[in-house]
């Protein structure tokens, strides 16, 4: 059964259709397995700051999230989940007025989700702070791209992984071709339901039977992605390029993965694209850079973008920061 975000709990925002749970599990796995292994490694050299015992730690990967409103904050620790994001939304509703900002650490997640959190967040005018491990994949796309302002606390990253959904593709047989490659011939099973060959083949040919509505939707959660997409940046101002640099720079390529190279930016650069009033530590970025050169697992898989390396990108924000 599909799962809605309820129109009364997002204020005025449109209705999101969010896909089942079997959909948005397929689809995750191959919009965000490649960013969810990378954003994993980021994770195990970025120490975590000292918390008060008496409120949850930042954790980017926990499930369920956590969400709460502590002072002028409502907080989100997790992952960006349907049912999560509904808590979140119901919990910006109850806030009361005096909630101006959004204190997040995520390591990404449903970017349809990820939309009806980042819409509310735009409706209610929040600015986001990113805490933790930081704010990866669907999070910097589309809860850190269109707050009102951005801080970047010490220790934390903002990272992109070239995922415009522009360039998904709507047509079925890609996604029958892509689910063969990738599974052949059977998703994801608990291993006691396999336990002979003839299960085995049971799967397989259940698989085949079924390969056309998987197919139908991964299709569908590309429209509403890309529908969800338009609506945080038609009018906003700020240059959609900035979620999908790999499609326009010469950046390194990373085999093996659909999402790409992993990338973060100087504020300085960010502010190029139209994302305004971001402010992190003066040191963001070389001690991005640091990290990214102490880890030998992640070279040439993620680093920092410095346009004045691309002289002839330019990019073309309807806005102007100040």
């Amino acid at each position: 059964m599909d799962r809605r975000v309820d129109p009364a709990v997002t204020a005025g925002i449109a209705p999101l259709t969010l896909g089942a749970t079997q959909r948005s599990r397929m689809t995750r796995m191959q919009m965000e397995w490649s960013a969810f292994t990378l954003l994993m490694a980021l994770a195990l050299a970025v120490p975590a700051r000292a918390q008060d015992a008496a409120k949850p730690a930042p954790d980017w990967d926990s499930e369920p999230a956590q969400v709460f409103v502590e002072g002028d904050a409502l907080h989100y620790y997790g992952a960006l989940e349907v049912r999560d994001v509904n808590r979140l939304l119901q919990a910006l509703v109850a806030a009361p007025a005096t909630v101006s900002r959004l204190v997040v650490t995520s390591r990404g997640g449903d970017a349809v989700a990820a939309i009806a959190a980042g819409e509310a967040v735009r409706a209610r005018g929040l600015a986001v702070e990113v805490v933790g491990r930081g704010c990866g994949s669907s999070c910097a796309n589309y809860l850190f791209v269109p707050a009102r302002s951005r801080t970047i606390a010490p220790g934390s990253l903002v990272m992109f992984h070239n995922s415009c959904p522009t360039g998904f593709s709507e047509d079925p047989a890609y996604w029958r071709g892509w689910l063969r490659r990738n599974y052949g011939g059977g998703l994801p099973v608990d291993r006691s339901q396999v336990r002979t060959a003839r299960a085995h083949e049971d799967v397989r040919r259940q698989f085949e039977q079924d390969l056309d509505t998987h197919a139908a939707q991964f299709v569908q959660t590309v429209r509403d992605t890309k529908a969800g997409h338009r609506r945080i940046f038609d009018g906003s101002g700020i240059d959609d390029r900035l979620l999908c640099l790999g499609d326009h720079l010469e950046l390194p390529r990373v085999t093996g993965t659909d999402g790409g190279y992993m990338y973060t930016l100087d504020p300085v650069d960010m502010a190029r694209f139209g994302v305004c009033d971001v402010a992190a530590p003066d040191d963001y970025v070389a001690r991005a850079e640091r990290y990214f050169r102490s880890r030998a697992d992640l070279q040439g898989r993620v680093g920092v973008v410095r346009l004045a390396d691309h002289p002839g990108f330019v990019p073309q924000p309807g806005v102007a920061c100040r």
